[in-house]
């Protein structure tokens, strides 16, 4: 039995969700072991590897991120946040989101 059976049998879930949940936590512990190499990376590099943990498990379940983090809904603009999991909105428009996305980035992430 996989690793991916066993945990599926576990949580009584379907063996998709099941391999997406290892593979999470394989890149959890990924993550975890470059923070301790790195000591502590910039918010920049942490922010890839949390993108790049959310990545992996959105294409383990057979879908796609968007590549821009602007984005349209119901007629107004919004932002995802680093984790593609948040949008920040609304706006009126893609220039006002823009605007509102790289203030985010410098007050939040502390990016330049």
């Amino acid at each position: 039995m996989t690793e991916d059976e066993a945990l599926a049998l576990l949580l009584d879930i379907d063996e998709p969700l099941a391999r997406a949940m290892f593979r999470f936590r394989t890149e959890c512990a990924r993550i975890e072991q470059a923070w301790e190499q790195k000591r502590k990376p910039s918010t920049a590099a942490r922010a890839l590897m949390e993108f790049n943990a959310v990545k992996a498990i959105v294409e383990a379940l057979g879908h796609t991120l968007p590549n821009d983090p602007l984005h349209m809904h119901e007629g107004k603009w919004w932002f995802w946040d680093e984790t593609w999991a948040n949008s920040h909105g609304p706006y009126d428009n893609r220039k006002a989101a823009k605007a509102a996305l790289n203030v985010y980035c410098r007050e939040v992430l502390g990016q330049p």
